[in-house]
């Protein structure tokens, strides 16, 4: 909140001098337009970044255009428009290509780039895009140098090289907290907890989402929640039924994720419908009920007139669904979800 105040205030006092507030904000704009997408007002950081984008094009402010630029495919990525988000990239690459460009500002769009081809799935071409930004510097800044190890780390998850990706981490962890860097901190936990998640250590991942949550507070943190999809969405679903002061925390990025056009494609509307990321079935919440009832496997597959390798077969799908490990845990969630 009072980063954002702090620009505001500035282009204030450029419009104040009767300067050109696109010149003297020429990265002002972008963080302002970054606050917005992290609060996920989409649409106006997205107005914002075009309107400003236009105009350090007509003045060739290169620098400008780079970190804008990452910024704007950041946002469209949120809306959902990954193929628009590539062309910025591009554009932007393309705008300012044999210019001497700040290492942070070409950091922050190599960096969206390779992060976007993770988000499309193509990782040849994401792990092509980092091997160019590691290839163009040997010594970086300490935070882009964290900013790039988070994105190795984050390519090794989508190649489900999740130990790997923990090994990565875990220095830069410690290394945002001794520089109190606590914004690079949240994506750090964040990216642990979904490591960790793949990874079968749900405890553990729980842990660090939890903190990575209780220290992103009050200050109006979403979108780097929210931009991680389904597997996040899916721990904050455990994590509310055992952490009621996050409750509200956890809702509001439920909220935002259950109107994401990409996560809404994954789960066929469950999210908007259902606190379940995949409702269950007809057949599985009558495989619940009889659960409830004190059925065996063999009575309920006499009940339904099924195999019993079918009853497990639902029996499993159920204890997915419901993030659960038994039939204890499988009514009690029912319960809780007034499904029983």
């Amino acid at each position: 909140q009072q980063a954002y105040d702090l620009y505001q205030q500035a282009e204030q006092l450029a419009a104040g001098q009767g300067e050109n507030q696109s010149r003297m904000m020429d990265y002002g704009y972008a963080w302002i337009a970054d606050l917005k997408r992290e609060r996920n007002e989409l649409e106006t950081a997205r107005r914002i970044l075009e309107e400003h984008l236009r105009n350090c094009e007509l003045r060739k402010s290169t620098d400008a255009i780079a970190l804008s630029s990452a910024v704007l495919a950041r946002t469209l990525q949120a809306l959902g428009d990954l193929e628009q988000a590539l062309d910025v990239v591009h554009k932007a690459q393309t705008l300012t290509h044999g210019y001497s460009i700040d290492l942070m500002n070409i950091g922050q769009l190599y960096a969206a780039q390779v992060i976007l081809w993770i988000a499309k799935g193509n990782l040849v071409e994401a792990a092509r895009g980092l091997q160019d930004w590691q290839s163009t510097h040997s010594e970086l800044p300490p935070l882009l140098r964290i900013s790039q190890e988070m994105t190795r780390a984050r390519l090794s998850i989508a190649e489900h090289k999740f130990t790997a990706a923990l090994e990565a981490l875990s220095p830069l962890e410690v290394e945002a907290r001794v520089g109190g860097f606590n914004g690079l901190l949240i994506e750090i936990l964040v990216l642990k907890s979904l490591a960790l998640q793949a990874g079968n250590d749900n405890l553990n991942a729980l842990s660090a989402l939890e903190e990575a949550l209780r220290i992103a507070g009050l200050e109006g943190y979403v979108r780097i929640f929210a931009d991680e999809g389904r597997p996040i969405a899916e721990l904050f679903l455990q994590m509310r039924r055992h952490t009621s002061d996050l409750k509200v925390e956890i809702d509001k990025i439920l909220g935002v994720m259950a109107k994401d056009p990409t996560l809404s494609r994954l789960q066929a509307g469950g999210l908007r419908s259902s606190p379940l990321l995949e409702p269950l079935t007809a057949r599985e919440v009558e495989v619940l009920k009889l659960i409830a009832a004190g059925c065996s496997n063999q009575e309920i597959a006499d009940k339904l007139v099924i195999e019993v390798n079918t009853v497990k077969r639902h029996i499993s799908n159920v204890f997915a669904k419901l993030g659960v490990q038994s039939r204890t845990q499988a009514i009690a969630r029912g319960q809780e979800l007034e499904l029983l």
